[in-house]
């Protein structure tokens, strides 16, 4: 099977946004085979044809992914004519995206809103005899938990995917955050496809910070945070939370995948 594909870079989150179409059931599969092809990828997601929106992407694990909105939004305006607020739905979840052009016709600067429905609530777990409760936003398609980098000493990757399991999450990241330097640093599970990765950046990760941090304060929330790929800004108030950041059409692709 010939796979048309886009490579993109949204702050060094590599993302592969499938252009064939590719059956639901075999995008976990799929995603798998490009990922182990593009050694820079961290994600895979599949453009679908929606009438609704401007452009579609369902992610192969179903998860919500905010990086993979705005890659979706650099290929709608890679292939169209501009038009400066893009709506995207990202895995069931609706967005709407302000694109502004860089200097360079491939890099766009976007700012993507979507509506604060965040669930925060708190999850406990045991590791190595020390109990630890965290917050865990819930965005729908995906839930993160905030783990202030000072106040813990277990190995990230050494509980997240028994917590995503005890929690029945579809998609879960554990979000390092060092509060004094305003940096994140993020892993993301996503057990559909069995992936596990220290990420560049993380868009929802970063939304699910703002959330957290307006529930904390009940005040307006504006920063931006330094991940290990480059900076996201995110403002959140009562009403909506806003990413801002940018992707790199880097180049489109095609793999022949063998379905057996």
């Amino acid at each position: 099977m010939n796979i048309d594909y886009y490579f993109i870079n949204p702050t060094e989150n590599i993302t592969l946004l499938v252009e064939t179409p590719v059956p639901r059931e075999l995008q976990p599969f799929v995603a798998c085979e490009l990922l182990r092809k593009e050694k820079r990828g961290e994600q895979v997601g599949f453009i679908e044809k929606n009438d609704e929106y401007d452009i579609s992407v369902r992610m192969a694990g179903g998860e919500f992914c905010g990086n993979a909105a705005l890659s979706a939004a650099a290929v709608y305006l890679k292939n169209n004519s501009y038009k400066s607020d893009i709506s995207v739905c990202l895995s069931g979840i609706s967005l709407f995206v302000t694109a502004a052009y860089g200097n360079d016709f491939d890099k766009f600067q976007f700012s993507a809103k979507i509506k604060n429905n965040a669930q925060i609530s708190e999850t406990s777990f045991e590791y190595n005899g020390k109990k630890y409760k965290l917050p865990i936003i819930s965005l729908g398609g995906i839930s993160h938990i905030v783990a202030e980098a000072s106040c813990i000493d277990f190995e990230p990757e050494n509980v997240i995917k028994k917590i995503c399991a005890d929690i029945n999450a579809s998609a879960l990241g554990i979000m390092m955050f060092d509060r004094a330097g305003q940096a994140l640093t993020p892993l993301v599970f996503v057990p559909e496809g069995d992936t596990l990765y220290w990420e560049k950046s993380c868009a929802s990760g970063t939304i699910a910070l703002g959330a957290y941090l307006f529930y904390k304060s009940g005040k307006r929330v504006s920063l931006i945070v330094n991940e290990p790929g480059g900076k996201l800004g995110i403002t959140a108030d009562k009403d909506s939370l806003v990413l801002s950041g940018n992707a790199v059409v880097e180049c489109k692709k095609q793999a022949d995948i063998s379905i057996l």
